[in-house]
Formats: structure tokens, sequence, C-alpha cells
């Protein structure tokens, strides 16, 4: 059985990821985040329960560049935790990002594929990007 598309991205979706990535974007608008989480992979290809660890938020900005909001601190792990807590929430990565346009039906359609430089690291990840 087949699962329509948006409802296997909506249940990737995290809302607390992305209201991080929205803070972000608030001090960073030069830069865009992309969010992944890890899913089982049923065998009819659906998405099955999350792995344990912790979410990746991949910057296209260097991190030591990031203007980071007040609410939040990066440890030098590359760590995202509260300002008043220790206690990781996602892991951030820098990875340059390039942008390729492309034609469709005979239609030039900017900025449609996405390389991103990193991609052997992040090839089991599933990515939206903000």
């Amino acid at each position: 059985m087949y699962k329509r598309r948006k409802k296997v991205i909506k249940e990737a979706i995290n809302k607390r990821l992305e209201e991080i990535c929205l803070d972000f974007l608030k001090f960073n608008q030069d830069a865009f985040f992309m969010t992944s989480r890890k899913f089982v992979e049923n065998t009819d290809k659906t998405l099955g329960s999350e792995i344990e660890s912790l979410p990746v938020i991949i910057s296209s900005k260097p991190l030591e560049e990031l203007v980071v909001p007040s609410c939040y601190s990066l440890k030098k792990s590359n760590d995202l935790t509260t300002w008043c807590d220790s206690d990781p929430l996602i892991k951030m990565m820098y990875s340059k990002v390039n942008f390729t346009s492309g034609n469709v039906n005979g239609k030039e359609i900017k900025n449609l594929y996405m390389d991103i430089e990193k991609e052997d690291e992040y090839k089991k990840i599933a990515f939206k990007s903000f």
C-alpha cells in the first residue's frame, strides 16, 4: 500500500526543529537550514519509528559565522542547548550547498538541483529545507 508523499513528509517534520530554524532565520537571513531526523524504513517503503539519536540541523553558513539567538547556546561540540541547560537539543552541522538550474519540459527552473558538499555523510538523512 502506498502513502501519499505529503503524509510521509508530514511525519518527518518536527515542529521543534522547525521553530529552531525559524529562530535562526530571524538573525541569519542570508543562510538557510535543513533539518534531519532518522527513521527506520519499513519494507513497504513507509517511515517506521524514529531512531533514537540527536536530530541534525545543517546550516549553509559556517557555524562560527552564525548569529545564535540569545535563548540558545552553541557548544564547541556543535551541540545546541538552551541558555540555561546543558542537555543538547540538536546537533548543528555546516555544509556548503550549491544550487544549479535545470530544464523541465522546456522551461528553465532556477535552483532546481541542490548539491550538498558533504553528501556522503548525509546520504541516509532525510532533509527538509527552510
